[in-house]
């Protein structure tokens, strides 16, 4: 259970191993509030690979430029499951 983004810098690789992660309290409940906060923030550059994001996935992925995701799912989305930004 994470109660911080993850943040995964440029020209980073964040290899999930296959675990399931989910939200806590402090990134949101997984409902529809635009408030909530995502389990991962990849900046420009970075990648996001064998990555399960659970029931509560608070405001889920958000991929920043030319971010990359490989092998990425969900059991369940919550509010958003991923968020491309500029």
């Amino acid at each position: 259970m994470l109660n911080d983004t993850i943040i995964v810098k440029a020209g980073q690789e964040f290899d999930g191993k296959g675990q399931t992660f989910t939200a806590g309290p402090a990134l949101g409940d997984g409902g529809q509030s635009e408030s909530q906060k995502p389990l991962f923030k990849l900046e420009d550059g970075a990648s996001l690979k064998n990555v399960i994001i659970g029931n509560n996935g608070a405001d889920g992925i958000h991929l920043y430029g030319d971010a990359k995701i490989d092998n990425v799912h969900f059991t369940d989305v919550g509010e958003d499951a991923i968020t491309v930004k500029p």
